[in-house]
């Protein structure tokens, strides 16, 4: 959690919005199952650029089964829990 994190949040100017799970954080977390495994195919992202990706044919393993973000769940069992455009700009470092 404090690498891939609270370290990265703090290194793009996120934190303490994001990064923590704390009063007046934004609350986001994924829980993982890590004994499901999943091949990279047209039905692995949810998003509507499904035709490339590095992984592609790849079989990954540890696969997200809840996502919420800001408090909301927004994945669950796999599937999409709400329809698009919940998302929000959150402005940080800019990388140039």
């Amino acid at each position: 959690v404090e690498v891939c994190s609270t370290r990265t949040a703090r290194a793009m100017g996120l934190y303490p919005r994001k990064g923590v799970l704390a009063v007046g954080s934004d609350a986001d977390v994924v829980l993982v199952d890590p004994a499901t495994s999943k091949p990279v195919d047209e039905h692995f992202y949810h998003t509507n650029v499904k035709d490339w990706s590095l992984y592609w044919g790849w079989t990954l393993h540890g696969i997200p089964s809840t996502t919420i973000v800001r408090g909301r769940v927004v994945l669950e069992n796999g599937e999409t829990a709400v329809s698009p455009g919940g998302g929000r700009f959150v402005p940080g470092l800019a990388l140039a």
